[in-house]
C-alpha cells in the first residue's frame, strides 16, 4: 500500500479550504495535514462548489471575500442543496467588520476563524465542526 493511500485511509477527515490568498492556501492545509486531516484547496467559490460535488468534504473552511462567488453565497448554495446542507462550514475572514461571530453563526456558519489564522485555532475549529457534522 502506498504512503499516500495509507495516509488517506488513516485521515481524521477531509477538509476543503476555499481561499483566494496564496499564503492561506498553503498555511491552513499545512496546519490541517499536520493534525492528520486530508486538505484540499479551491481558489474561489465556483471552484469550491465543483470540488464539493466531486468529492464531498467533512468540513469546509470558507473565505468570506472572494472573486466570482463570495463565502456567504457559497454557504447559501450549500445550505439550499439537500446533498450538501449538512456539511459544516467555517467562515474565515480578515475583515473585522464582517466578523460579527454571533451573526455569522446565526446565518449557518459552524465556526469563525479570523486571519491571520492561529494554527491551533484552525485545528480546534475543524475538530469542533467535524464532531458536530457526524
Amino acid at each position: 500500500m502506498t504512503t499516500k493511500r495509507r495516509a488517506a485511509r488513516e485521515s481524521r477527515g477531509r477538509v476543503l479550504v476555499v481561499d483566494d490568498d496564496p499564503d492561506t492556501q498553503v498555511i491552513i492545509p499545512t496546519c490541517l495535514e499536520h493534525a492528520g486531516y486530508e486538505a484540499q484547496v479551491a481558489a474561489d467559490g465556483l471552484s469550491a462548489l465543483a470540488a464539493i460535488h466531486r468529492q464531498r468534504p467533512d468540513v469546509v473552511i470558507l473565505d468570506f471575500a472572494m472573486p466570482q462567488l463570495s463565502g456567504p453565497d457559497v454557504l447559501a448554495a450549500l445550505k439550499a442543496d439537500r446533498a450538501t446542507s449538512d456539511i459544516p462550514v467555517i467562515a474565515c475572514t480578515a475583515d473585522a467588520a464582517t466578523a460579527d461571530v454571533p451573526l455569522l453563526l446565526q446565518h449557518g456558519f459552524a465556526e469563525v476563524l479570523l486571519k491571520p489564522v492561529d494554527p491551533s485555532a484552525v485545528t480546534r475549529a475543524v475538530e469542533r465542526a467535524h464532531a458536530r457534522g457526524k
